[in-house]
């Protein structure tokens, strides 16, 4: 059984752990302020950002004075595992409740975090690191062989879709992007038609605003790669302009489902 405690900021340990980790700090808050920013929640910089990083030192902590790993451990799986462990023990609710939920947020957030595909573009191009690049390049020059990544589970909850739903959305707009007609990718092996990805125009993600379903067909819209792409990481002008065009065409349709929405609450389930 694991002995949890409150942790201060202020503690020599964890002012020499957010050194340490400085870099997985950065990278971890600006994640945590994409994904409030995403919801709507936010278009500033997020007090629970800041929250979500000091409790992952605390918890940390908790797991060295607890022998649960190794000091100073950077492995970012490992950490994961780590915050698990913590999680599944029965104590840490107890814990998680007198610090007002933070720690059990904490979690659910970096889970999400580790597995995202869009790290690189919650990045900003300050972050890159030059010297770990170069190294990398050198390396390649001599042939080094570099080991398999270590393999981790996330448990991940989110909404079941209808696959069906989203092949019918191609199929009626003829396999076409509604954005633009003209716009080509390549033929599908499985269809034999334009290759086209189905897009839920209001994002799943935002279910919980909403009484009824919103994977529905009229949610479902069909755009090519370049676009799928644009709506998801372009700035917010290119954006907007996307859906708008998508808003118009489908608000009707919508309304008739009794999925009401405004193109302001839209524009924000995408910032």
């Amino acid at each position: 059984m694991i002995h949890f405690r409150k942790v201060e900021a202020k503690e020599q340990r964890a002012r020499e752990l957010s050194e340490l980790h400085r870099n997985l700090l950065t990278s971890f808050g600006k994640y945590a302020q994409y994904e409030t920013e995403l919801a709507g929640n936010s278009t500033k910089i997020s007090g629970k950002t800041s929250s979500y990083t000091r409790y992952l030192i605390k918890m940390l902590i908790i797991a060295e004075e607890n022998n649960l790993v190794q000091p100073s451990v950077t492995n970012i799986e490992k950490i994961y595992k780590v915050l698990k462990n913590l999680q599944q023990d029965t104590n840490f609710s107890m814990y998680n409740l007198g610090e007002k939920r933070f720690p059990n947020a904490t979690i659910k957030c970096f889970s999400r975090y580790i597995q995202s595909d869009n790290i690189s573009e919650v990045l900003s191009e300050k972050d890159f690191k030059e010297q770990e690049y170069a190294d990398y390049i050198m390396n390649e020059n001599t042939n080094t062989i570099y080991e398999r990544p270590e393999q981790y589970k996330i448990e991940i909850i989110g909404y079941v879709r209808n696959e069906n739903f989203a092949i019918q959305a191609k199929k009626q707009a003829h396999w076409q992007c509604e954005v633009d007609v003209n716009h080509e990718s390549f033929i599908s092996k499985n269809t034999s038609k334009n290759y086209t990805e189905a897009h839920h125009l209001i994002p799943m993600a935002a279910q919980k605003f909403f009484e009824h379903s919103i994977d529905i067909p009229c949610n479902i819209v069909s755009l090519c790669p370049n676009c799928h792409r644009k709506i998801h990481l372009a700035q917010d002008i290119e954006k907007q302009k996307l859906l708008s065009l998508l808003y118009n065409k489908r608000i009707g349709l919508l309304n008739k489902a009794h999925i009401h929405i405004s193109i302001e609450q839209l524009y924000s389930f995408y910032k």
